[in-house]
């Protein structure tokens, strides 16, 4: 089975790639929806006891995401905190997606990971696919994101390679600022690449 991983940094294109992926009938891990998944699951109960300000003001037992985002994103210790609790968690689902698309008989699937090569995932793929596109786009698209803070911006864009340092790393690279035909065909091609390798 083929493990191709895909990243890129923050508003580079990472999830609509992996989407056309998806509708090419690969089976993708997205890293993102693990996370939201842990956090209203397995990883509650550390959350809670780490964080305990970030609890419900309606029910204790549940986390107030807005609390918990703006507990980590203005402090740096307490971020270092969250992702000591989830990315051991966000490893074990990876790994159990994989070992479940093996003794399925996957020909190939995709990992969809923003820190990839930031937590030494990149070392369980066969490939890695970097969404990128010219620095202005990246900006533009920043401007757009009104839901996610400066703040919050500048503190994911810290926690990643950057995107010349992932360019570098990149078994292939997919630019982001093309027309969806234009990279549903180029999918086809890499598709093909990756077999002939």
């Amino acid at each position: 089975m083929i493990i191709v991983g895909i990243t890129g940094s923050i508003a580079t294109g990472k999830t609509t790639l992996a989407k056309i992926f998806a509708h090419r009938g690969l089976k993708i891990f997205n890293a993102d929806k693990a996370v939201h998944h842990l956090i209203n699951h397995q990883a509650k109960p550390a959350l809670l006891k780490t964080f305990p300000q970030i609890a419900d003001n309606t029910n204790k037992q549940n986390i107030d995401r807005k609390k918990l985002a703006d507990c980590v994103f203005s402090n740096h210790d307490d971020f270092n905190r969250l992702e000591e609790i989830l990315h051991p968690l966000v490893r074990q689902q990876m790994l159990k997606f994989i070992k479940q698309a093996q003794l399925n008989r996957c020909k190939m699937v995709i990992l969809d990971v923003p820190l990839l090569f930031e937590n030494g995932l990149h070392r369980l793929c066969d490939y890695v696919i970097v969404a990128d596109v010219p620095l202005y786009i990246q900006k533009k698209r920043l401007q757009s994101l009104r839901k996610l803070s400066l703040q919050r911006q500048q503190v994911i864009a810290t926690r990643q390679l950057s995107l010349m340092e992932k360019r570098k790393y990149a078994d292939i690279l997919i630019p982001m600022n093309n027309h969806y035909v234009y990279l549903a065909r180029k999918i086809i091609n890499v598709r093909q690449k990756i077999r002939l390798i």
